[in-house]
């Protein structure tokens, strides 16, 4: 009897605990979105939603209709929303990660690659002699090379029509492109910046009015100082030593002062986001002049009060998204420099970000267009940027991957018009 008295008290017990963990993204969904309960950040499931696979977009309320109910679109999208409230779901993600991690750092220690992937699957590598996570660098392929011609021979045409204009091309020398560390070893016939030196030369033979600048890195220990350790993107430094390649072909461009450093918080970027791997590194930042820019239009980023005030309001944006936070954005922006004198166009992808704040200390006006993100499909084009703008100096800064895909994303970019 006092068996079955046990027996049922676990019974009792188990049913509760099920049940506690099929009503708790319930009960945190009801207490979030209907209730507006201010909840600890652990419990809820806002930092998870920063994480891979921590959270999906759900149009709930495009789906409450009798079609979605009799279809079971509208119960999916339900089982879908309350899933993102799972309480502590981002130390769930985290966890389960950690131990992957640990079998794999196992089998790394007997092999001695000397990086893994964070979790199985994952296409981010931990690389434990820096201390970094990274991807993996492009292959050298005929898709690739294609890629890269298509830009190179369209930019060439667009240039030898617009002889009164200068075209230069800026690569970071990123983690895509980077040969320096183990992770190479990967990848069969890795893609260098030797290699798509002579690529893009070759391609636009002899104009004289179009440069490139790869800022290549001889040193480890150089990379890591102008890179994030959790982040794909270079930082201040990186950017600043980017444009101190780009100002040796660009006359008209100036030196610029770097008035200290900015220690920022601690930084969890799109590397540990998508592989699960908080290493808590401090961003570290240039400190630029912001007096005399004024941003006319776009994104202003917290740069531009440069005391880092924002850090302690936003504290997840800080963590996760620092570097979009910091510089601003994806997106069109213009930024007037009291001081400056010439205009230049800046097409870029998410490196510009920090790029054009470098630019903007030299000259008169910015005209950032986020054209060679790989986000942009469409009809832009080159000739109309450059008559909305009346800059007599283009700039490319991006990835090479963006590079690679982007005539086939916008066709028409390097078409002129008489």
């Amino acid at each position: 009897m006092v068996r079955g008295g046990l027996l049922r008290l676990r019974n009792m017990l188990f049913a509760a605990v099920i049940g506690i963990v099929m009503l708790a993204p319930a009960v945190l969904f009801c207490s979030q979105r209907v209730l507006h309960m201010g909840l600890p950040a652990w419990l809820s499931a806002e930092e998870a939603t920063y994480l891979s696979g921590g959270g999906s977009d759900v149009n709930l309320r495009a789906q409450a209709t009798l079609h979605g109910f009799a279809s079971g679109s509208f119960q999916d999208a339900l089982t879908t929303e309350i899933g993102n409230f799972v309480p502590a779901k981002a130390s769930a993600l985290l966890g389960n990660a950690a131990l992957q991690r640990g079998a794999i750092a196992a089998s790394d220690s007997l092999f001695g690659w000397g990086f893994y992937p964070t979790y199985y699957g994952s296409r981010v590598y931990y690389l434990p002699e820096y201390d970094a996570l990274a991807g993996l660098p492009m292959r050298d392929t005929e898709e690739v090379r294609a890629g890269l011609r298509a830009f190179a021979e369209g930019l060439a045409r667009f240039a030898d029509a617009h002889l009164d204009k200068d075209f230069h091309v800026v690569i970071p020398d990123s983690w895509a492109l980077s040969a320096l560390f183990p992770s190479s070893r990967l990848v069969n016939d890795p893609l260098d910046a030797e290699k798509v030196e002579d690529l893009l030369r070759e391609s636009w033979g002899g104009c004289s009015n179009v440069f490139l600048s790869i800022a290549a890195y001889d040193e480890p220990s150089q990379f890591m100082r102008d890179f994030y350790h959790t982040d794909g993107h270079w930082n201040g430094y990186g950017a600043l030593r980017a444009y101190e390649g780009l100002s040796q072909a660009m006359p008209q461009a100036r030196s610029v002062w770097v008035d200290g450093r900015i220690e920022g918080p601690i930084f969890n970027g799109q590397s540990a986001r998508q592989g699960l791997m908080l290493m808590d590194y401090p961003a570290d930042e240039p400190r630029f002049d912001m007096s005399t820019l004024r941003v006319v239009s776009g994104e202003t980023g917290w740069v531009t009060a440069g005391d880092g005030q924002m850090f302690g309001e936003y504290p997840l944006e800080a963590e996760f998204n620092f570097y979009a936070s910091w510089y601003g954005g994806d997106s069109n922006t213009v930024i007037v420099n009291e001081d400056g004198q010439d205009d230049v166009l800046l097409i870029s992808d998410s490196f510009g970000d920090a790029f054009r704040w470098v630019l903007a200390q030299s000259f008169g006006t910015v005209y950032n267009c986020v054209d060679l993100h790989s986000k942009v499909k469409g009809e832009e084009a080159l000739e109309e940027r450059i008559a909305q703008s009346d800059a007599d100096t283009v700039v490319f800064v991006g990835q090479l991957s963006d590079y690679m895909s982007f005539v086939e994303r916008c066709p028409e970019y390097f078409d002129s018009h008489p």
